[in-house]
């Protein structure tokens, strides 16, 4: 008899999923022993399994690491143990097992990680310029230029390695490309370091004109094209 699916649902071979939240990549952490999901202690919730419960899910940077709480008690009982993950490996069952740290535990773990995959810029005349593309647990599409500003731009420009943004351009300046047209309004300050980490509200309806997609001119300070930051980034189209 197959296991029943509840939301976020997992493929039969997957070992680890977040519940709870709003979607795959927020939520308690949850592990797969036997025929059941059992929660983990947030004792047992480092940075570095973190890392690796976002990259197995095919989510973007960890955001948070919030422990129990944020996202309601565990139904069911808890993974007797731990992992001790370097951070690198593609999925939390390959990390090496421990014993709990300590006796007895203060709730569940949980983990936040960033739906976005990949940022860049697309249809430009060079790597620095063009429409603002992201992708969405690996989908592409293109962000609705309706709340995109200088602030969103600076970090954009800055994660793609070319400097500073020069301008915002007017919506659909570089087409509307491919995908669908995200209503996504990103709140960056201009300090974050990709525009993963900055506060993201849905646009109400109707979301976004078609065809409006943002915009960007970019100082190019670091040169014309655009420079890889592994595991969070998309080649120019």
């Amino acid at each position: 008899m197959p296991i029943p699916c509840r939301w976020p649902c997992t493929a039969p071979t997957g070992f680890s999923q977040l519940v709870g939240g709003d979607g795959a990549c927020a939520g308690r952490l949850e592990v797969r022993q036997g025929r059941a999901w059992v929660g983990v202690c947030e004792d047992e919730v480092d940075m570095e399994a973190a890392q690796v419960v976002c990259r197995e899910l095919g989510c973007g940077e960890v955001i948070a690491i919030p422990g129990s709480g944020r996202f309601g008690a565990v139904s069911g009982s808890l993974w007797d143990g731990g992992f001790q993950c370097n951070g690198t490996e593609p999925l939390l069952s390959a990390c090496a097992r421990r014993a709990p740290q300590r006796q007895g535990c203060s709730g569940p773990g949980s983990v936040i990680c960033s739906s976005y995959t990949g940022f860049r810029l697309g249809n430009g005349s060079s790597g620095c310029s063009g429409r603002v593309e992201v992708a969405v647990r690996g989908t592409w599409g293109s962000v609705c230029a309706s709340e995109w500003d200088l602030p969103d731009a600076h970090v954009l420009c800055r994660h793609v390695g070319c400097g500073r943004a020069f301008s915002v351009l007017p919506g659909g300046s570089f087409g509307s490309g491919e995908g669908p047209l995200r209503p996504d309004a990103f709140g960056c300050s201009g300090s974050e370091r990709h525009p993963g980490q900055c506060p993201v509200a849905v646009l109400g309806k109707p979301p976004c004109a078609p065809g409006n997609a943002a915009a960007v001119n970019c100082s190019g300070g670091y040169g014309s094209s655009v420079r890889s930051l592994k595991g969070f980034w998309g080649p120019a189209k």
